[in-house]
């Protein structure tokens, strides 16, 4: 005899006030959440990636070899405050994608796993005010630039951001139908 799936609970946290998720659910929070971190983790590498380039490296960021025909090396010996100040502006974006990685990694551990809207929507929110900001300016640049691998991360967090989120919504949504 086959099973109810909706009649078959899980957990939802461990405290005595936590609602039973059916198992459908839970794998739809479950898979969702995973993707969800998947692009928190892609914000983390990227930022500290940016980090690394600028200090250790002296290069610009991935996918920049040069900036009017000059490498970071070439401008740094032409023009320290120049390259100084790129640095500066490189290390300061990595450390907010790292920060950014860090709030949605949280969100996505504390609240959406527990099937909570509000911290699916702000997790959601994160990368998607980034990529609405820092995407379409790319398209203005005045300088060359690999567009797969400067852009690479990003082709690879949307998506992940999408399903995941859809997943994560429909998740959340099954739980609310159920419990009421």
């Amino acid at each position: 005899m086959a099973e109810n799936p909706t009649q078959n609970y899980g957990q939802r946290s461990q405290g005595e006030d936590s609602v039973p998720l059916p198992v459908t659910a839970s794998r739809r929070l479950r898979w969702g959440s995973r993707m969800l971190l998947g692009t928190a983790l892609l914000f983390l590498i990227q930022g500290v990636g940016m980090i690394y380039r600028a200090l250790i490296e002296k290069r610009y960021e991935l996918g920049v070899t040069d900036l009017g025909g000059h490498t970071a090396t070439e401008l740094a010996e032409m023009n320290p405050a120049v390259q100084s100040y790129i640095d500066h502006l490189a290390v300061n974006v990595g450390g907010l994608m790292i920060a950014a990685g860090i709030a949605m990694g949280a969100l996505v551990w504390y609240g959406v796993r527990s099937g909570h809207l509000w911290a699916l929507v702000t997790a959601v929110l994160l990368p998607t005010v980034y990529a609405l900001i820092g995407l379409p300016i790319h398209q203005t640049v005045h300088f060359d630039y690999h567009q797969l691998i400067h852009l690479g991360p990003a082709g690879i967090g949307i998506p992940l951001l999408i399903i995941g989120a859809t997943l994560a919504y429909q998740g959340i949504r099954s739980v609310k139908r159920d419990v009421q």
